[in-house]
């Protein structure tokens, strides 16, 4: 029975940051690592480019702080419900980070080159097919298979653990023109029935904005420039970045969603956002690929039978994904509903020390429980949280 205090022969799918950060710290760990990625470069995403205070842990423990020179701290987000009410909130002791994904990403393929990783770029992998207690992959034998494919992941499906997604959501993106004076906040604006906006400033004057809405609010417009257009002409927007915004290509993600029926299977793992993917509320996308990684390094490290290690990954990982995923349809509900999202607004503008608990429970500060209870029991002064 293998053990994980071999060193294992771990093949990896997939070279983004859940990909590249698992490969580096299994290898420091004394792993063997193999890793495939199909792009021959690293190209900009569709992504919010926003990390939160959690993904900022994370990858902190995974050792990537010396990677963060150069990227803006982000210290709370501006929340503006459906009647215009604007909430200003801080991140109780934390803080999140506008993150260049291109970039980060170049830097980590660096650190893991430097590392002598090999890495396959590229390659289409043509056959996954399990091989006595472990897998093979284009002719390569491993111990352990990782899925860190992202939301179209082929490893899920070969495992038979992609579940078809009943959430229908789509999100355009782009890089825009700052015209008003730059604030390290994220910006979030409710829409309502018609979805919601999410802002990071990733420069003095530049933001990267995403629209994410139901794909039959998106069907009721002839194309995707004439909603962004519409979308501008928000009061909120228009204080932003003027009458006449300037930005570039508008891009867009028809699939926001990756549904699964577990993390694990014999000898294999999906991580990031392979291993289930919901709404991208609030930068969720980056943050569970550094927390993947660290749940199961974790559970690596600290089990010796590699059949434990995985079902210790997938108790812990279907924790923290079944408490997000519960708090996120909330959120869904209330963004749908203007009234409910007017007063929630209201309730929130009201107290300022309560603005920033509830944006430390969307910014996994808090777990929405202990977040919930100081919300409405604490009454810890504002500078103490």
């Amino acid at each position: 029975m293998k053990t994980t205090k071999n060193h294992l022969n771990v093949l990896i799918i997939g070279g983004g940051l859940a990909g590249l950060s698992c490969a580096i710290k299994l290898s420091q760990m004394g792993h063997r690592v193999k890793l495939w990625e199909k792009d021959s470069t690293i190209k900009r995403k569709v992504c919010g480019e926003y990390l939160s205070p959690l993904g900022v842990e994370c990858a902190k423990a995974l050792g990537h702080e010396e990677l963060f020179s150069g990227f803006e701290p982000i210290y709370g987000m501006n929340l503006t419900a459906p009647n215009n009410c604007l909430i200003e909130t801080d991140f109780p002791k934390s803080y999140g980070l506008s993150l260049n994904r291109q970039e980060f990403e170049n830097r980590l393929m660096a650190k893991a080159l430097s590392m002598n990783i090999e890495i396959i770029r590229g390659e289409i992998i043509k056959e996954i097919n399990p091989e006595g207690n472990g897998w093979i992959i284009n002719g390569h034998h491993g111990d352990l298979l990782i899925g860190a494919d992202g939301r179209q992941s082929l490893v899920a499906k070969t495992l038979k653990l992609q579940k078809k997604s009943s959430q229908k959501k789509v999100a355009l993106h782009i890089y825009i023109k700052r015209q008003s004076d730059f604030q390290r906040r994220g910006e979030m604006i409710i829409l309502g029935r018609a979805g919601y906006i999410g802002i990071n400033p990733i420069s003095e004057n530049e933001d990267n904005l995403s629209w994410v809405g139901d794909q039959e609010v998106f069907k009721t417009w002839k194309n995707k420039d004439d909603l962004i257009k519409e979308m501008l002409k928000h009061p909120r927007l228009k204080k932003l970045y003027g009458s006449n915004p300037q930005y570039g290509e508008i891009t867009s993600v028809a699939k926001v969603s990756q549904h699964v029926s577990g993390m694990v299977t014999h000898n294999a793992a999906l991580i990031g956002d392979a291993a289930g993917f919901i709404d991208p509320l609030t930068g969720e996308g980056m943050t569970r690929a550094f927390e993947s990684t660290l749940l199961l390094s974790h559970a690596l490290e600290n089990h010796q039978n590699l059949a434990l290690s995985l079902k210790a990954y997938q108790r812990e990982k279907k924790k923290v994904t079944n408490d997000k995923n519960r708090l996120n349809t909330i959120f869904q509900f209330i963004i749908k509903n203007t009234a409910i999202s007017n007063f929630v607004g209201f309730f929130l503008a009201e107290n300022r020390r309560r603005a920033d608990i509830f944006i430390g429970i969307i910014g996994n500060v808090y777990t929405p429980l202990i977040g919930l209870k100081k919300m409405f029991l604490d009454t810890t002064p504002r500078s103490s949280l």
